[in-house]
């Protein structure tokens, strides 16, 4: 009796626990739906209150544009671009609408306000809207993407920053970087690069400092392995290649491989075509 009496006071405490278990949670609950109302409350008050001080700022921008037409300051065309401006990047902030869609439209805008307020002709403004829109879908190139007379040019290229000159960019096709910008000049990319070998081949020796012919041979044939006549001559990218290549193949050649720097120290020496000039189209002496 007594051993039936303590398994239904075990029961019953179980089952208090288990009630008093149902309770918290919906409690949990109830708190956690709360919450969530309120945050939902609190963000709703937040986008009234931006769009309160987007409006008190358009308010603003509007009377600053009527008084400034008023005074002659300012053209209508140009009071309409500067409220449709905010209006677009308010639509932007709030996602209504794309960055590069806002962008093409304010674009297209103001050039259409420099040809009606005569600041460019149409042909101008198309040409200025194609430009700009290039730009702005295209970033800077790469380094390692300059049109060069060989690829080595390329490799030490690729190790600087970039400069005005000829890029590759579509398939096939070169285009100009003015040094801040992309231009809508392009040419096929192998004439780019028959330019930029004609360009390396004319350089004369005037007014620049020419490497040594010998010192370049010597430092191929004792620390060619590392490429220090490469690095002599401002090849840095065959140079960088050459050491890369001795390390990491040195415990499978027992340095044979250094052997390559020994061949072209012997070529410099012996005047081959190959090595007539340095990285920058100078003659050696």
């Amino acid at each position: 009796m007594g051993k039936m009496k303590g398994n239904r006071l075990n029961t019953a405490a179980n089952v208090g626990t288990f009630v008093t278990g149902r309770q918290q949670l919906k409690q949990q609950r109830n708190m956690a739906a709360n919450t969530n109302a309120l945050l939902q409350q609190q963000r709703a008050m937040l986008e009234i209150q931006k769009q309160q001080a987007y409006e008190a700022d358009y308010d603003r921008l509007l009377n600053r544009t009527d008084r400034a037409v008023a005074e002659g300051r300012m053209s209508q065309g140009e009071a309409d671009y500067a409220l449709l401006s905010a209006r677009t990047d308010r639509a932007v902030a709030e996602r209504r609408k794309n960055p590069n869609e806002a962008f093409h439209e304010l674009l297209v805008a103001r050039a259409d306000l420099d040809v009606a307020e005569g600041r460019q002709s149409r042909d101008e403004a198309n040409a200025h809207i194609e430009l700009e829109w290039y730009n702005h879908l295209n970033p800077a190139p790469k380094p390692g993407t300059r049109v060069t007379h060989s690829f080595g040019a390329m490799l030490t290229a690729s190790l600087n920053s970039v400069t005005a000159g000829w890029y590759n960019k579509e398939p096939g096709v070169a285009r100009r970087w003015d040094g801040v910008r992309w231009t809508m000049e392009t040419m096929p990319a192998a004439a780019a690069k028959e330019i930029a070998r004609r360009e390396w081949q004319s350089v004369t020796p005037e007014g620049r400092e020419q490497k040594s012919r010998t010192t370049a041979g010597i430092l191929g044939i004792l620390l060619g392995f590392v490429g220090a006549h490469r690095f002599y001559l401002g090849d840095k990218g065959w140079g960088v290649v050459q050491a890369a290549v001795f390390v990491l193949t040195f415990a499978f050649t027992f340095g044979f491989v250094g052997l390559w720097g020994v061949i072209e120290g012997i070529m410099i020496l012996c005047k081959a075509n190959t090595f007539s000039r340095d990285a920058s189209g100078v003659p050696l002496k």
